[in-house]
């Protein structure tokens, strides 16, 4: 293989894990563009064998990081860091000047032993079903078999030592850029669970519509909105009348159909972008408005009285035979001196009120709404 090839082919492949690794982050990457580094100045300087051994210690290292051996094959895991440890010895005996052929052939024998333990251990990983391991498989086989071929064969023309590198460099980051995309996709598969959870959080899981910590987080976000656009701010409190006794003559199972059916009732009363309905606390609704005028709010409220009311759901005990709701509207143009929760109050005033005057209808309180 030609030696200009060769180290533009290796220095090519080391920049690319090197661009992988700022985008990924990944300590294999990093660990491999390394690895081929060690490579390339095994090739281009006096001190071949030092990078030799270096090429192969880190290699091996990578072999732990990427195939995350510590933890799912900590005993081929030790094999490896105890064989490589051992070979460091048999290289510095090969290198002292007063060194046999015997230690210069074990330090041969490391190489053939440290690469066919990372053989296994992609083999192991490939059986598990790890990301990337057959890809590293096929990189660890080749230069396996040339390395071993180089060692029985010592006089063959071809530079197997070159090629096996070069093979295991090609393959082995095609391993990396696969447990990249893996990597990637579980994380967007996290990021979307987590989003899912977020929703879920905030839904209330017996109507479907956000619930009471939703109802708090809106109020103040569209408190501070208002503020900020001096645009005014309603709050519809509603109330399904007598409903504990409804509960009680037609039991929990109805009791929780009938309040699903009145909070899709009400949200779908609510037409605009922007309004809000959530359920505030077992028969009770808030909804949260961006609206100008009182008699908008009130209209949106007598909306959904009507709604409920068509829906005819029978409620023996409530005055009509059917089941309805009260409601209090509250409006104003907030300031940031003022409280969000004193138009909530407001607002359950102004369902007193409609609740005292016989149910089933809007009431409305006087609040200051310049």
């Amino acid at each position: 293989m030609d030696l200009g090839f060769l180290l533009g082919f290796l220095a090519a492949i080391a920049l690319t894990n090197l661009l992988l690794f700022g985008v990924a982050r990944q300590r294999p990457m990093l660990t491999y563009a390394l690895a081929l580094t060690s490579a390339i100045l095994e090739l281009t300087t006096p001190l071949h064998a030092a990078f030799g051994w270096f090429y192969l210690a880190v290699s091996a290292y990578f072999t732990r990081t990427f195939l995350e051996l510590p933890e799912y094959d900590p005993k081929l895991d030790r094999s490896i860091f105890f064989v490589v440890a051992v070979s460091a010895l048999a290289f510095v005996a090969a290198l002292l000047p007063a060194s046999s052929v015997w230690t210069a052939d074990a330090a041969l024998a490391f190489v053939v032993l440290i690469l066919l333990l990372v053989v296994i251990s992609g083999v192991r990983a490939a059986r598990r079903d790890y990301r990337g391991a057959r890809f590293f498989v096929v990189g660890s086989a080749g230069i396996f078999v040339c390395e071993t071929l180089a060692v029985m064969f010592p006089t063959l023309p071809l530079d197997l030592h070159g090629i096996g590198i070069a093979w295991a460099g090609l393959w082995f980051t095609v391993a990396l850029a696969d447990r990249m995309n893996e990597v990637a996709r579980e994380r967007e598969n996290l990021r979307v669970s987590r989003a899912e959870l977020e929703v879920l959080a905030e839904l209330d899981p017996l109507t479907g519509i956000p619930n009471r910590r939703s109802f708090d987080d809106h109020l103040q976000i569209g408190w501070t909105r208002a503020v900020r656009a001096g645009t005014s701010l309603g709050i519809i409190m509603i109330d399904v009348d007598h409903f504990k006794e409804y509960n009680d003559s037609e039991g929990h199972i109805a009791g929780d159909l009938c309040l699903s059916k009145i909070a899709q009732a009400c949200a779908s009363s609510m037409k605009r972008n922007g309004d809000f309905l959530a359920r505030y606390g077992g028969e009770e609704f808030g909804g949260i408005l961006v609206t100008q005028t009182d008699d908008d709010i009130a209209v949106v409220a007598e909306r959904m009285r009507t709604t409920v009311a068509e829906l005819a759901i029978p409620h023996p005990t409530n005055p009509g035979g059917i089941v309805t709701i009260s409601l209090g509207v509250a409006r104003i143009r907030p300031s940031a001196r003022e409280n969000p929760l004193d138009l909530v109050a407001a607002a359950d005033d102004a369902l007193y009120v409609a609740k005292s005057r016989g149910r089933n209808q809007v009431g409305t309180t006087p609040l200051a709404t310049s």
